[in-house]
């Protein structure tokens, strides 16, 4: 999808987009009504959202112009300052069935199939407990590689660029571990698994400074 801009000299106005079938490859041209509500309204998510900006001309000046695209409007901060959640997950062994969770696929397919939630029974109960950092101070940006709207652009996200979020994040894990120690989590758990640090958790209020930044990237 891309924004359609009128003509005149004037501030820039979109006055409607262009849509590309997923499955057609046909595109249409949706124009907005002759009113002064009419407008509109881009939603397609963080990453998205700015990307579409972008192939509709509206960014940083010098990234469209290095791309070959008519800038209709130099916003500098689109694509800029993006910010996502470091996290640290523990995986533990459960005595007893656990409820499955709904999330590992939801969204829209590749074929444009759209999944509230699916998931398939596991062969054996887990428990996962999570950490993240809510107000990380790192940030990224985003840049096209194609100008088409079906590629993925560059996401660039700088995890851990200020080193104030990984001692954050470490200092979560270790709070995970101390967690998985009470009381409380005892019946839920079967065997001590590796914690974050690589270590085995053995004693209450361990607190392990040597936690090495290892991770992965979920889309």
């Amino acid at each position: 999808m891309e924004g359609v801009h009128g003509a005149g000299s004037g501030t820039p106005r979109a006055v409607g987009v262009q849509v590309t079938g997923r499955l057609s490859g046909k595109t249409y041209t949706v124009l907005l009504q002759n009113s002064s509500k009419s407008e509109v309204i881009l939603t397609a998510g963080a990453i998205g959202t700015p990307q579409l900006l972008m192939l509709s001309g509206i960014g940083p000046r010098d990234h469209l112009q290095a791309k070959k695209i008519k800038v209709v409007a130099d916003s500098p901060n689109v694509g800029k300052h993006i910010v996502d959640n470091p996290s640290t997950r523990v995986y533990i062994g459960s005595p007893s069935p656990v409820e499955v969770s709904l999330i590992q696929s939801v969204g829209i397919d590749p074929s444009g199939t759209y999944f509230e939630g699916l998931s398939s029974p596991q062969k054996s109960p887990i428990v996962v407990v999570t950490q993240k950092v809510a107000k990380p101070r790192s940030s990224g940006e985003i840049r096209l590689l194609t100008l088409n709207a079906d590629d993925n652009p560059q996401v660039t996200f700088n995890y851990f660029k200020d080193s104030v979020d990984m001692q954050t994040c470490v200092s979560g894990a270790n709070t995970l571990e101390e967690v998985l120690l009470t009381s409380s989590f005892s019946p839920f758990i079967t065997v001590f698994q590796p914690m974050p640090s690589g270590g085995i958790v053995v004693a209450p209020n361990r607190r392990n400074p040597l936690l090495k930044p290892t991770g992965l990237v979920s889309p």
